[in-house]
């Protein structure tokens, strides 16, 4: 660290509060004592609030300058800094019934102990003085240093933090669904990679590291690192990746329960065309003695051995028993209709996921990233389907044309529109839909 000689120090870059006290201490002409604790003689520490917006390190010693003429103590603050350091940018500061001494002190912590800008605080006041006097002393870190010239604070400087998120709702099947289904999880190679390439298309814009990943495999954690907006993106895609899995879950659970009604209603249809099957037996076995009733009362009228009354009552019995057996036949083919549209309802509702299509993933504007989008392609695909690359006219890089099932499609296309998002840095930018992928492919 760069040490500066107290007395050597350019005017220019002494900041005092107060007249009086920059009088005597050029008119004495001696080095300052530095204290060790306070003493007798000396001025009294002002006890401050400071509540800086946020702006440059100059502006910060200002603003404390102007708390500390304001305290009960009204002790005029002096501070001497080299002039690079006074248009670093300081994020907003807050501070409550500090001393003066303390409020500058904090500037050590501002960028962190390894940060892009280094500040170390030395109370120069001696015995005798009338205000207290400070020293700053600044250094560059692994960052590189900053002036005037560059832009204002960045993310470059944001603190660092660390957050945890359980993947276990993405990576495991829920209980009551079918566990051998592979479409209703996500492996934690296909998650990862998915904020993988969120994590390098956020660096990529704001020129900065990526956010740190960890997959931890027996708690099933996911621990991010990273700055606050970094974090906030990795809840942002693993939002969408929640969501993307509990609509195939859900459409999959109500397809099971039409699928469900349609058996039970399939059930109680046999057991009426059974019965219909039954009325029909019956029907006409009531109407073969009608007829030969009928029959044998014709031979007996003809030989005047029955009343014609009774022949008439024979015929009407006749009768009768035909428009049954025409009832319950057409009860039964009823039925029978129903039935059949029944199996045409349960073929319907039966999954269509494992169905594969075709659909060009065009990585044009992405090309920096198409490696990791492919292999994000490979884990979300597995063995069900296949891969190429055909260039499209005017494409160097080609874009990926995949043949998969329609939920693994919907991954993908997941994927595929939060990259769209983060590249343009637009959070609200309509995403393609499969089908549109998909007609796209077929024209």
């Amino acid at each position: 660290m760069r040490r500066m000689p107290c007395l050597a120090v350019p005017a220019a870059l002494l900041i005092a509060s107060g007249g009086a006290f920059a009088q005597q201490a050029e008119s004495a002409g001696r080095q300052p004592t530095r204290p060790t604790s306070r003493q007798e003689g000396r001025p009294p520490m002002p006890i401050i609030d400071v509540d800086f917006a946020g702006g440059t390190v100059r502006e910060f010693v200002k603003a404390v300058q102007k708390a500390a003429m304001e305290s009960a103590a009204k002790t005029p603050v002096n501070v001497m800094f080299p002039a690079e350091a006074a248009d670093v940018r300081l994020e907003a500061i807050s501070l409550r019934r500090v001393s003066a001494e303390t409020a500058l002190a904090t500037l050590r912590f501002a960028f962190g102990m390894q940060g892009q800008h280094q500040f170390d605080t030395t109370n120069m006041t001696g015995d005798g003085d009338e205000g207290l006097t400070f020293a700053l002393r600044y250094s560059t870190g692994r960052g590189g240093q900053q002036t005037a010239a560059q832009p204002p604070f960045t993310s470059q400087v944001e603190a660092i933090i660390a957050q945890a998120h359980s993947l276990r709702d993405l990576i495991t099947t829920p209980a009551g669904l079918p566990q051998s289904d592979p479409s209703l999880r996500m492996s934690p190679d296909t998650v990862l990679g998915a904020l993988k390439v969120a994590a390098e298309l956020e660096a990529a814009d704001s020129r900065g590291a990526p956010a740190q990943l960890l997959f931890h495999p027996d708690t099933q954690l996911l621990i991010a690192r990273g700055t606050g907006r970094q974090l906030q993106l990795i809840v942002d895609v693993l939002g969408q990746l929640h969501r993307t899995m509990e609509q195939r879950r859900e459409a999959l659970a109500q397809s099971e329960t039409r699928a469900r009604k349609a058996e039970l209603q399939m059930v109680e249809l046999e057991g009426l065309m059974g019965q219909a099957k039954a009325q029909l037996e019956r029907a006409t076995s009531e109407l073969r003695p009608a007829q030969a009733e009928v029959s044998r009362l014709e031979q007996l009228v003809a030989s005047g051995n029955a009343s014609g009354t009774d022949l008439e009552r024979a015929r009407a019995n006749v009768d009768i028993a035909r428009a049954n057996v025409r009832s319950a036949d057409a009860h039964l083919v009823m039925l029978s209709k129903r039935r059949e549209a029944l199996e045409r309802g349960l073929g319907d509702v039966q999954p269509s996921a494992v169905e594969a299509v075709v659909a060009i993933y065009d990585l044009r504007d992405l090309a920096n990233f198409k490696a990791d989008f492919n292999a994000i392609v490979k884990q979300v695909i597995g063995d069900d389907g296949r891969m190429e690359v055909r260039p499209i006219s005017g494409d160097t890089t080609g874009s990926l044309v995949v043949r998969a099932p329609r939920d693994r499609h919907e991954i993908l296309v997941s994927i595929f529109n939060i990259a769209r998002r983060l590249k343009t840095n637009e959070p609200k930018l309509p995403g393609q839909t499969l089908e549109q992928l998909i007609e796209k492919t077929r024209g």
